[in-house]
């Protein structure tokens, strides 16, 4: 490993970024491409991937064909957003070693980043004929079957990567999300739960499960998903907005009006918790309130066809109660 201050490493990089190589390694006091190379690996783990990539370019300048670079250069590019001129570099490192499975994820990935999700199974899939127990080739294979709406192959493919490692909460959660769209509720939550085994404070999965258990009518399981949210947020507006609309769903409105409340304190344009809130000044008989609560919402979102609907019908109770009060 070269041992670079942090002053001159700034210095070599913004040699570099200025397109003054020789100056930089004249600063680097290098004279072969080995440590060219370690500089380049330096680079890429310190997110500097443009010097990164002047780097390896500079070695593939004297050496066309060192495998390592091309996939390093690849790789720079890739996180630079460069996706075709890093799928040019895998292809030249896959011409020096077809058998990389390493290489085949990371062309797949970049072409799955480019959308062309069929391409990029046939990469995971030469990974995995290179070896069958390629965890990470599994999981991006799951991911492309998803965008794709390959729904059932995207859960056998999650499936072989959980075989292989069921301790990832992350594939757990995938599979709960991919359940989700499949409307296998129950199973959505089992894998949430198996994620929260692993990670009690995985907050996705505790914020999934309650959205699930809610809309499925499980309010009392779905209340306790969204208080273990705020116990790791307290902040979470979005977990505050699910346990008012949980609370509400109980008939405890006093508690879910509090809850929207506490919502709308760190999001003034969450149109859902000022239609609650509104609904539970309709309920107490407070209309003008109801009123202004739809208004709100509809300031943020004038179609909202709940604030639309909402409010019109607390209008007509104010006008039946001032129709009443005339009466008296």
């Amino acid at each position: 490993m070269v041992n670079l201050d942090e002053e001159k490493m700034e210095k070599i990089r913004r040699l570099i970024a200025d397109g003054k190589i020789e100056e930089a390694l004249n600063v680097m006091n290098i004279k072969d491409t080995y440590l060219l190379f370690h500089m380049g690996i330096l680079l890429l783990e310190k997110g500097a991937y443009e010097v990164a990539d002047e780097i390896f370019s500079l070695i593939l300048k004297y050496e066309p064909d060192n495998y390592a670079a091309w996939i390093n250069k690849g790789e720079a590019l890739h996180y630079l957003g460069k996706y075709e001129e890093a799928l040019f570099c895998y292809d030249e490192a896959l011409k020096r070693d077809p058998k990389d499975g390493e290489i085949w994820i990371n062309k797949g990935e970049a072409l799955h980043d480019l959308g062309k999700y069929t391409e990029a199974l046939h990469c995971y899939d030469e990974a995995l004929r290179i070896d069958l127990s390629h965890y990470q080739a599994w999981i991006d294979k799951a991911q492309a079957f998803y965008d794709l709406g390959l729904l059932e192959e995207a859960v056998i493919s999650y499936k072989e990567a959980i075989k292989i490692n069921s301790q990832d909460t992350d594939i757990w959660y995938n599979l709960g999300n991919v359940y989700v769209s499949l409307k296998r509720w129950g199973k959505a939550v089992a894998c949430y739960k198996e994620a929260l085994k692993i990670d009690p404070f995985y907050i996705n999965a505790w914020y999934n499960a309650g959205v699930v258990l809610e809309d499925r009518g499980h309010s009392h399981r779905a209340l306790t998903c969204f208080e273990e949210v705020l116990k790791i947020d307290p902040d979470d507006a979005e977990a505050w907005y699910y346990k008012g609309e949980a609370l509400d769903s109980l008939g405890r409105h006093e508690e879910a009006f509090h809850c929207y409340s506490e919502t709308l304190k760190r999001d003034t344009q969450n149109v859902r918790a000022w239609c609650g809130k509104g609904a539970t000044f309709h309920i107490r008989g407070e209309l003008e309130k109801a009123v202004a609560c739809y208004d709100e919402a509809l300031k943020v979102d004038p179609c909202d066809t709940v604030a639309q609907r909402n409010k019109k019908i607390a209008l007509e109770d104010l006008k039946i109660k001032s129709l009443k009060k005339k009466k008296k």
